[in-house]
């Protein structure tokens, strides 16, 4: 990917000594991952995925309230 399609962000040492702490660790590899980009785009993703349908589920039923 270009560098363009990157951005960088600020993220507190307590938090990456624990995502360094699961990489390190069993479920860490059996997983895949392999470095903290990984981690935290993997993190991010599921998180927005379930927003993204919770509010689909939302818009659905006000519009069967609505019916």
């Amino acid at each position: 990917m270009a560098r363009e399609d990157w951005t960088s962000t600020n993220i507190r040492v307590a938090l990456v000594r624990k995502m360094d702490d699961f990489l390190a660790s069993d479920q860490g590899r059996e997983l895949g991952f392999t470095n903290r980009n990984q981690l935290i785009d993997y993190i991010i993703r599921d998180y927005l995925n379930k927003w993204e349908s919770s509010v689909a589920l939302g818009e659905k039923i006000q519009k069967a309230r609505r019916a």
